[in-house]
């Protein structure tokens, strides 16, 4: 089962934990209630089906604030999800060891999701001067790509 958190995806982020959608079957489903995962129905509403799903947001109130969200937008998020994570997998599975270059943002690393990789220092050191020049006031690093570890059990490279 391919099942992708919901609020992992771009335009849900406000969604609360627990629910995930399937791609495989293209279903919603829920493990708030006992842990084991439930099928959501959702409604249907002029043609289109669209899910009551609870918020993160915390309230003072006794009840939970909900919103709608339609099925169309939400399968298409996470199809798209699914892909990334399927392209990153393959390259995981291909990646060449050497130097990747990032950038500080916000005070952390950040990276391209599918970052060139450069074989020798002297590549990289060629590249990280060109974009500093063409992006200034950017601060970027170069990064040295030694192992893998494939999720999902540790397998090293």
């Amino acid at each position: 089962m391919a099942l992708i958190p919901v609020n992992s995806l771009e335009g849900f982020r406000q969604i609360s934990d627990g629910y995930f959608f399937n791609t495989e079957t293209s279903q919603l489903l829920s493990n708030k209630k006992d842990g084991s995962f439930a099928i959501l129905s959702g409604s249907v509403r002029n043609g289109t089906r669209r899910y009551n799903l609870q918020l993160k947001r915390e309230y003072k109130t006794n009840w939970v604030k909900s919103d709608y969200v339609k099925h169309e937008d939400l399968a298409k998020k996470a199809i798209e999800a699914s892909k990334l994570i399927e392209t990153a997998k393959a390259q995981a599975r291909g990646q060449k060891k050497g130097w990747v270059i990032g950038f500080i943002q916000d005070g952390y690393i950040r990276l391209d999701i599918f970052p060139e990789v450069y074989e020798t220092e002297a590549e990289v050191n060629a590249e990280i001067e060109r974009q500093a020049h063409d992006d200034e006031g950017m601060t970027f690093v170069k990064l040295k790509v030694e192992n893998f570890v494939v999720s999902g059990g540790v397998q090293w490279s």
